[in-house]
C-alpha cells in the first residue's frame, strides 16, 4: 500500500471519490497546470478564458471521471502527470481554435475606434454621419 504522501495513494483516493484527494492532487498540480497553459496560449489573441481557467477545467474534469472509472490503468504520478498534459493541451487547442473563429473576428481584435463610427480628421464624429 502507498503512504499517504504518495501521489499514487492519492489518485486511488480520488477514484475513490475522495474530496480531500482531489484537493491533494490540485494544491500540487495546478502552479505546473497554470504554467504550462501560459506556454500554450502565448499569442491567442483576445482570449476571454485564461491559463487558470484551463488549469481549473483540466483538474476538474479529472476529478469528476476519474470516480466514474475512467482511468483504470492510472496508477503513478507520471501516468497523472501524461494524462494531465494531454488534457491541457488539447483544451488550450480548442480555446485557441475558438478564439480564432472567423465569427470572434478570426484573430483580429478591433479597437474601440472601430466601432463609434466615423470621425472627422479632427477626431470629432463626422457631421455628415447620421447617428
Amino acid at each position: 500500500m502507498c503512504s499517504e504522501g504518495s501521489i499514487s495513494y492519492w489518485i486511488e483516493e480520488i477514484k475513490r471519490g475522495n474530496p480531500a484527494a482531489a484537493e491533494v492532487v490540485w494544491d500540487r498540480y495546478f502552479p505546473q497546470l497554470v504554467r504550462l497553459a501560459r506556454e500554450k496560449l502565448r499569442g491567442v489573441p483576445g482570449r476571454m478564458a485564461d491559463e487558470e481557467d484551463v488549469a481549473l477545467s483540466v483538474l476538474d474534469s479529472f476529478c469528476r471521471a476519474a470516480p466514474q472509472g475512467c482511468f483504470p490503468d492510472l496508477t503513478d504520478r507520471n501516468g497523472l502527470w501524461r494524462l494531465l498534459y494531454q488534457k491541457l493541451v488539447r483544451k488550450a487547442v480548442d480555446l485557441a481554435r475558438h478564439e480564432r473563429r472567423e465569427i470572434r473576428g478570426g484573430g483580429r481584435v478591433r479597437g474601440e475606434s472601430a466601432v463609434d463610427g466615423p470621425t472627422s480628421a479632427s477626431g470629432d464624429p463626422d457631421p455628415g454621419e447620421r447617428t
